[in-house]
């Protein structure tokens, strides 16, 4: 923690002699799925089918803990034109797979990248995952300070590897 906070004040120290953040600022924050110099399905890395489906439950889990991430954010990062909540977009899939179990993961994850492709102003940026490996999290706000950065990438990581974990039935089935 100390040398990821350390790094975080440097950096954020430099960003603050350089830029004024005000509402119209964001904070995106990229996670891997793989290293910038690995290909999906090399030895140790997801395949891209596997990278794909943890975007979809990311984006899902995500939704799920919406009403308390927006306690997180001001209330302008709730829905804005370059940051949109998921609701939507997993609505859309919802509507045309999930209902079908287990058998319709891959057909999940199919149904809500061929949706999200034409944009990437969503709260969780599925479209990354194909270009960079990573997953994209847009819904934060501007800022230069390291604690709230750093704070925020532990939460959204934190998401992300529930999502690696969890599987398709868990996350449908009804308590």
């Amino acid at each position: 923690v100390t040398e990821r906070r350390l790094w975080l004040s440097r950096v954020a120290g430099v960003l603050g002699g350089l830029v004024k953040v005000d509402r119209s600022c964001g904070v995106h924050v990229h996670i891997g799925l793989k290293a910038p110099n690995q290909a999906f399905g090399d030895e140790g890395v997801y395949t891209y089918d596997e990278a794909r489906m943890i975007a979809c439950k990311t984006s899902v889990l995500y939704t799920a803990f919406q009403a308390a991430i927006n306690q997180l954010v001001p209330r302008s990062r709730h829905n804005q034109t370059y940051s949109h909540p998921n609701r939507g977009l997993l609505n859309y899939a919802y509507h045309h797979v999930v209902s079908k179990g287990e058998e319709g993961q891959d057909l999940w994850a199919e149904v809500l990248f061929r949706h999200a492709r034409d944009t990437r102003y969503y709260h969780v940026n599925v479209t990354t995952v194909r270009k960079y490996g990573t997953i994209e999290f847009r819904q934060h706000a501007g800022s230069t300070n390291p604690v709230k950065l750093d704070a925020w990438t532990q939460l959204m990581s934190a998401i992300l590897a529930r999502a690696a974990t969890i599987s398709h039935s868990e996350m449908y089935s009804v308590p």
